[in-house]
């Protein structure tokens, strides 16, 4: 185990030079960046400020504030998305509507952190939850959509439910990526931003940088740092339970999101949305690969959230080893970024180029996409699901 003081040292110092070597260019690059204000969070009693990134465990550190300041609650992995997003806009402090010599204040007196992954990881897994999984971010999806149009313009019956269902069936991985790489930050949406665009580590000091590679031990450092056990936070024992329960968590959610968005309007059948949220529960290892969608077309007509939310339950118990079915993810990885031609791919390098420099993540394609590391077969087929008829 890392000295984890010698570690946050490191990953700071690393910031610090590059910041210094590269000056002109991240603060160039900076100024006309809109800041996410909500992206800040404050817990005032325990000085602690968190610039959360989207895709990078924002969720869950928004459940431990919670969870650290409500007496009463129903239990980490029992909170709801909307309670915890309502309780934590409404009690800890973000940025948006404060004045500015109170930012100031937590900016310079707090414990400061934030948390990075790997760049290609993150854009990847946004994909899959947000437009892969059906009416993840319906707005964004039709700008992107507007932009790049094609295939998947594929408008709902009702404009009604614009707002809702969105204006298409899916982006690609390959038309997310063509519309990032030719956009203005201001213009994409935050679960895709660069890190130096929504938290400026060069601007900003962080006294603490964690990272999804080493999660679990970063999270209760920091915890430990303003004197909180991490045990005390989730509250479960067992072998293997916190997993399961973050598991079903997150697939419980997904659930419902998407069944709440859905209406027999949309562009989309609710046959093809649920096969692809099977679909994804695979790609994060919660699902075997051998497991097959268990419905019929007209079985998935009657079957109600919480009916498909049993049967997502089973499917992640009856997989027997999930250490072994997380391969799953990688293959998917792969099979995604295999997919964008290779003159894309370069550009998608020159996008994630200044989070890899500051964090120290190898993005060079010829190292993490060489021709010869092709997967031989394809196992998820995710265009030809996200546009069909069916």
């Amino acid at each position: 185990m890392p000295n984890y003081a010698t570690l946050m040292e490191a990953r700071r110092d690393l910031v610090t030079n590059t910041c210094t070597q590269h000056q002109d260019h991240f603060f160039k690059t900076a100024k006309d960046v809109n800041i996410v204000e909500y992206n800040y969070m404050v817990d005032e009693s325990r000085n602690l400020l968190v610039c959360l990134i989207n895709k990078i465990a924002s969720s869950f550190w928004m459940r431990i504030f919670y969870v650290l300041n409500h007496a009463r609650h129903p239990g980490f992995f029992n909170l709801s998305s909307e309670d915890i997003h309502a309780g934590v806009t409404n009690k800890f402090a973000v940025f948006q509507g404060q004045p500015f010599i109170r930012r100031a204040h937590w900016l310079l007196m707090s414990k400061r952190f934030m948390f990075v992954r790997d760049p290609y990881e993150r854009l990847f897994s946004g994909w899959a939850d947000k437009f892969f999984v059906p009416f993840g971010l319906p707005p964004f999806l039709d700008a992107v959509v507007k932009k790049l149009g094609g295939k998947n313009a594929a408008a709902p019956k009702d404009a009604r439910y614009v707002k809702r269902c969105g204006l298409a069936k899916g982006v690609s991985f390959t038309d997310l990526v063509r519309f990032l790489v030719d956009s203005h930050p201001n213009a994409i949406n935050e679960h895709f931003r660069s890190y130096s665009h929504q938290c400026f580590p060069c601007h900003v000091h962080y006294d603490f940088i964690g990272k999804m590679e080493t999660f679990d031990q970063d999270v209760a450092f920091i915890l430990r740092s303003v004197n909180v056990d991490p045990n005390n936070v989730y509250n479960v024992s067992g072998d293997g339970a916190f997993e399961e329960k973050n598991a079903l968590n997150f697939m419980n959610g997904v659930v419902e999101r998407a069944f709440g968005r859905w209406h027999a309007n949309c562009s989309t059948t609710l046959y093809n949305m649920m096969r692809r949220i099977w679909v994804a529960f695979k790609v994060r290892g919660y699902v075997s690969l051998n497991l097959t969608f268990p419905l019929s077309m007209v079985e998935a007509r009657s079957t109600s959230v919480a009916a498909f939310k049993a049967i997502a339950t089973k499917a992640y118990r009856d997989t027997p080893d999930h250490a072994a079915t997380k391969k799953q993810r990688r293959q998917a990885f792969l099979e995604a970024y295999y997919s964008l031609p290779r003159p894309l791919l370069k550009k998608l390098e020159a996008y994630v180029a200044d989070d890899c420099k500051l964090f120290g993540y190898e993005c060079d394609i010829e190292s993490r996409f060489n021709l010869s590391d092709k997967p031989p077969t394809e196992m998820f087929h995710f265009d030809k699901l996200m546009f069909s008829e069916d």
